[in-house]
């Protein structure tokens, strides 16, 4: 007697899920009583020496910080700027009152200052591909 097979085509958004759950129900088993396997896990990522911008850099010299401490850092240096945000934003027309009283003394460090880095950049930026930069520096 000859065998025969049926098929049939079902959507892979039907079979998918399904999978999914399977999958995910193993290794949920498989890791049950490997607490310890976690606990390694967090150890090793906290002890982990990291660069100064967060990561495992190929160079071992750059990696001088355990990534728990520069993760905190991390934390805390964003609230204190977002804090000093908060507050400059507050306080930006006393800020803005003190630029335009210091800018109309005449011979005022600001006005020397801002003009000289204006016309260094101007002067230079042909020569560069990234365009102007303005930083504020007392050359006086």
């Amino acid at each position: 007697m000859e065998q025969k097979n049926a098929t049939m085509q079902l959507p892979m958004d039907l079979i998918k899920p399904a999978i999914e759950a399977h999958v995910n129900a193993a290794v949920i088993e498989a890791l049950k009583g490997h607490e310890i396997l976690f606990e390694k896990l967090v150890q090793e990522i906290c002890s982990r020496k990291v660069s100064d911008k967060g990561t495992v850099s190929e160079y071992a010299i750059c990696n001088t910080t355990p990534w728990i401490t520069w993760a905190v850092r991390a934390i805390v240096e964003k609230a204190v700027r977002d804090g000093v945000t908060a507050y400059v934003s507050e306080k930006k027309d006393v800020i803005q009152k003190a630029v335009e009283a210091e800018m109309k003394k005449s011979g005022s460090k600001l006005v020397r200052a801002a003009a000289s880095t204006m016309l260094d950049e101007l002067t230079g930026m042909f020569t560069k591909d990234y365009g102007l930069h303005i930083t504020f520096k007392d050359k006086a």
